[in-house]
């Protein structure tokens, strides 16, 4: 079975905040918490619809000051690895 990589993660958030017309970072946080996080929800007229954008992807998906925090779910992880 393959595994899932950090780029392929990475990645799927990426296209979900892109395909919502979301523009910014998609980070790596060091330790804690989420997984992912992103600017985008500055730089966007409708941070809502990037959350959603993001959880129909597979996302846990919060916003705080700006800031998107994204945690990949099971289910998102596993269609990752049957992808690999």
């Amino acid at each position: 079975m393959a595994a899932v990589s950090a780029q392929n993660i990475r990645a799927k958030a990426r296209e979900a905040i892109f395909a919502a017309g979301g523009r910014g970072f998609v980070r790596f946080l060091p330790a804690g918490g989420a997984l992912l996080v992103s600017d985008a929800a500055r730089r966007c007229d409708d941070a809502q619809a990037l959350l959603n954008a993001c959880r129909t992807a597979g996302f846990a998906a919060e916003e705080r000051d700006g800031l998107i925090f994204l945690t990949p779910t099971d289910g998102a992880l596993n269609a990752l690895r049957d992808a690999c």
